[in-house]
């Protein structure tokens, strides 16, 4: 997107894998990546192990009003935070919501406590909120499409496929 004239911003979390592979907490706020987009580092509420999966930001709302962007693109709709994203897209309804899925049976929702606590309990409601407000819900594979559909209720006109790719450039 940079490459095609756009300015990116990407809000992260501080906890990032080291060159070892390793978890560990990245030391600054913000940074500029090889590609030119902007990457902020927002901390995560709470214990870093527990907060892995159930994580909150601390100060997502106040930095995204900060960036003003014209569209977000939601990497993952399984996030607590998901009353943020609703909350600055109902004060600001000409921005343009996207979702992408990464989550299928074979990745995630692989037992009992998964599938019925968190997908069909948790991210399913949080997914349903961004509903309101998203353009479009992307499934990287098939199988991600159908989980959209099956495990949150996400319409099937409303769910379109992003396959993986590569850009070579």
């Amino acid at each position: 997107q940079v490459q095609e004239g756009h300015s990116v911003t990407i809000i992260t979390s501080k906890w990032i894998y080291d060159k070892n592979g390793h978890f560990v907490l990245y030391d600054g706020d913000s940074e500029e990546n090889d590609h030119g987009a902007k990457i902020v580092r927002l901390t995560i509420k709470g214990n870093k192990d527990f907060n892995r999966k159930l994580k909150r930001f601390t100060g997502l709302y106040e930095k995204i009003c900060e960036e003003k962007p014209d569209l977000i693109f939601l990497h993952s709709p399984q996030l607590l935070d998901a009353d943020v994203i609703c909350r600055y897209m109902k004060e600001n309804q000409k921005v343009r919501l996207i979702v992408d899925n990464h989550c299928d049976c074979k990745n995630s929702a692989k037992n009992w406590l998964s599938k019925n606590i968190l997908h069909r309990f948790i991210w399913k409601r949080r997914t349903q909120m961004l509903d309101k407000y998203a353009d479009t819900f992307y499934g990287v594979t098939p199988a991600r499409k159908e989980f959209l559909e099956k495990m949150y209720s996400i319409p099937k006109d409303r769910i379109r496929l992003l396959p993986f790719g590569a850009d070579d450039e």
